[in-house]
């Protein structure tokens, strides 16, 4: 299964060790994460800007994404699929890798439902899709 998780579910995985922790470290060994260069520099940004987490641990935390995910260029859809036009890529970089699901926090996000025919679900709504997967795609 492809999974692409956004930037805010793992700005959450390495803020705590939750629910979206357990997603992200189930995803990366059980299956294959999308990723691109945009999601990590935004995960790098908002770790050290919000959470003020020291430089050497962001740099830690965005080489452990990059390293445990397939990173993909997204390529330009014909329309803008979402309210945000900073998501955008998002749901170009699902299309692009062909992601099974996208998991986000992001309302604006969340609100499409699906882009084609991949649902578009909170991390809350992936957990139990995800423990009753059992088969291991990479």
């Amino acid at each position: 299964m492809k999974i692409l998780l956004d930037s805010n579910v793992l700005i959450a995985a390495f803020a705590t060790r939750g629910l979206c922790h357990t997603l992200f470290e189930q995803s990366i060994y059980r299956h294959e994460v999308i990723s691109s260069r945009e999601i990590p520099a935004e995960v790098a940004k908002n770790l050290k800007k919000k959470l003020k987490l020291p430089q050497n641990l962001v740099e830690e935390t965005v080489s452990y994404i990059e390293e445990s995910a397939t990173l993909i260029v997204p390529q330009p859809l014909n329309q803008k699929p979402c309210r945000d036009p900073n998501d955008v890529h998002v749901p170009n970089l699902a299309l692009t890798a062909g992601c099974d699901y996208l998991v986000t926090g992001d309302d604006d996000l969340l609100t499409l439902k699906k882009i084609e025919d991949i649902p578009i679900v909170s991390p809350r709504t992936f957990w139990p899709i995800l423990r009753s997967s059992v088969t291991i795609d990479k």
